[in-house]
């Protein structure tokens, strides 16, 4: 059997095994979670994948805004340090 990866149904419902689905000679696999636009969705209704991916990438963009802050402030420093110098030797 040649498998497709991007072929696959899901089940939900009561914990009974699903009927297997041939198309032609191939079987279909069954699939537990699928990503539906940025949302993982899962055959059992679990939101636990979906919150770590959530967690992940808020500690992403929080770890981005805080260098950026960083950044700028170090830039901010600089130019009060140097017009600060200015005034000193002239």
């Amino acid at each position: 059997m040649e498998e497709n990866p991007s072929t696959h149904l899901m089940h939900v419902g009561d914990d009974r095994e699903p009927p297997p689905v041939q198309v032609g000679a191939d079987e279909v696999l069954y699939a537990s979670s699928y990503v539906c636009l940025d949302s993982i969705v899962t055959n059992n209704g679990d939101l636990t994948q979906e919150i770590e991916q959530r967690r992940q990438t808020a500690a992403g963009a929080a770890t981005l805004a805080s260098q950026s802050n960083s950044s700028q402030n170090k830039a901010v420093n600089i130019q009060r340090i140097s017009s600060d110098s200015a005034t000193l030797w002239s």
